[in-house]
């Protein structure tokens, strides 16, 4: 995903395009990342784990409002 984002960079370096796909890549990434970590989790770590990406989430929400 690197390599491709660095590619496009190069074709069109002054579109904003090229990090959108790239974040919504990362993103995606960080949602399975996520479930196979909470899936080994016990009922009490996962409970942790939730409200750390409740929070992530909320300060994506907040910056997203922002711009």
């Amino acid at each position: 995903m690197e390599v491709q984002y660095k590619e496009c960079q190069r074709a069109k370096p002054d579109s904003t395009v090229c990090s959108r796909l790239y974040l919504s890549q990362m993103d995606s990434m960080l949602t399975v990342v996520f479930e196979k970590l909470k899936a080994q989790l016990s009922s009490e770590e996962k409970l942790a784990l939730v409200k750390i990406r409740q929070a992530g989430l909320k300060r994506k929400e907040n910056f997203q409002k922002r711009r």
